[in-house]
């Protein structure tokens, strides 16, 4: 499972919340995008990761150039640690987030980066359109290979 995922605020609170097993989504497909939808005006950072580790921690895979999390300093090979003072690992708190990840708000990701704790702040932008649709196709993808899976 070592998929890359786009974060954002977004992808970040429906990886925490979607239930996804071995690369297909255990949701509804229309469920899931009824959910996606509602969450289209949510913060962006503009980094990659990879899967959630069992300790709620996240590696960063990329840092897109010109993103809020570009300026910030965070690099690739940060171990995202929390949002906000929240553990990832800490599914309550992290849906706790939904509304500080908004556009143009002040956050803090802490990461881990060569054995030291480091707090970045971000002011989260707009995700661009082309990110949220390729996003959503992707989701929806899992969906499909579910499908086929059954046939």
């Amino acid at each position: 499972m070592n998929r890359i995922v786009r974060l954002s605020a977004l992808i970040l609170a429906v990886a925490l919340v979607a239930p996804v097993s071995a690369g297909v989504c255990t949701h509804e497909a229309q469920e899931c995008l009824d959910y996606l939808l509602t969450m289209r005006n949510r913060g962006y950072a503009g980094i990659d990761i990879d899967d959630r580790k069992d300790d709620g921690t996240m590696t960063i895979t990329k840092v897109h150039a010109g993103t809020p999390a570009a300026a910030s300093g965070i690099r690739i090979g940060d171990v995202l640690l929390a949002i906000e003072g929240i553990h990832l690992g800490d599914e309550k708190g992290m849906k706790a987030l939904d509304e500080v990840m908004k556009p143009d708000n002040l956050v803090h990701f802490t990461v881990l980066r060569k054995g030291k704790e480091r707090t970045f702040e971000l002011k989260l932008s707009r995700m661009p359109d082309g990110v949220f649709a390729q996003f959503v196709g992707e989701h929806m993808l899992l969906h499909v290979t579910d499908v086929a899976s059954k046939e």
